[in-house]
């Protein structure tokens, strides 16, 4: 049998106080999930991280008070090197 459950947070934004609602799945008895043990990372010897400005290196919160609205934005990026081609990420997520 499978069940589900409403997975919604809320998040409440106020002048003195603020309130996060995180959603929970009510306690039943279950069977521990048995899991192997991670397997050892792979180096390739081919490959080589160039520059890095970290993750994150922008870490921004902006709060608009007129719409009651707040977004949490993030951006990194990384470079490699593999094979003798650079590659180059760029990774921005907003909440």
């Amino acid at each position: 049998m499978r069940l589900s459950y409403a997975m919604t947070t809320k998040l409440y934004l106020g002048s003195e106080a603020t309130r996060l609602e995180l959603p929970v799945v009510p306690f039943e008895a279950r069977p521990v999930p048995s899991f192997l043990p991670p397997q050892p990372r792979e180096e390739r010897p081919d490959a080589k991280r160039l520059e890095s400005r970290g993750w994150p290196f922008r870490n921004e919160i902006v709060q608009d008070l007129l719409h009651s609205t707040t977004t949490v934005e993030w951006e990194a990026e990384d470079q490699m090197e593999i094979q003798g081609n650079k590659y180059f990420t760029y990774e921005k997520t907003v909440y």
